[in-house]
């Protein structure tokens, strides 16, 4: 039976610089990075021999990984393409953010946006989105009580 979701994974063209974006610029903390190589990986990504993956994992539930060999493609998939997703972070103080994100240079698709939230408490969602380095869909969402 599915308890909860545990973590999302996040595949990157090249994980230094996901790594710099997303502890150094969005302040995620580092839970721990490996490499990953051999054949229980192989059947578990049912990939071809010789696979290798460099991967990262996040305190707050993202892993990110690189995968060496095989080499990904990259997809440039539209926000409503199926198979795109969102990384949706629960956050606190998003003018805040905002402001010192786009101070470090960050680039939003939009100034925060509030809507009024679909939850039956009521209240509103306040919400910003932007990409991360590989054109990842990135939405940070605040939730005002009504």
């Amino acid at each position: 039976m599915i308890e909860q979701l545990d973590h999302a994974c996040l595949s990157s063209s090249d994980i230094d610089r996901s790594l710099v974006f997303y502890r150094d610029i969005l302040g995620m903390k580092l839970e721990f990075q490996m490499e990953t190589a051999g054949k229980e990986f192989e059947t578990l990504f049912g990939a071809p021999a010789g696979f290798r993956a460099r991967v990262v994992q996040f305190e707050e539930g993202l892993e990110i990984s690189q995968f060496i060999s095989p080499h990904g493609r990259d997809l440039n998939l539209k926000t409503w393409d199926p198979g795109a997703i969102f990384l949706v972070f629960k956050v606190s103080k998003l003018d805040e953010m905002y402001s010192t994100l786009s101070g470090k240079g960050v680039k939003f698709v939009n100034p925060p946006i509030t809507l009024k939230s679909p939850l039956p408490s009521g209240g509103s969602l306040k919400i910003v989105h932007l990409h991360g380095p590989d054109g990842e869909r990135i939405s940070f969402m605040e939730f005002i009580r009504a």
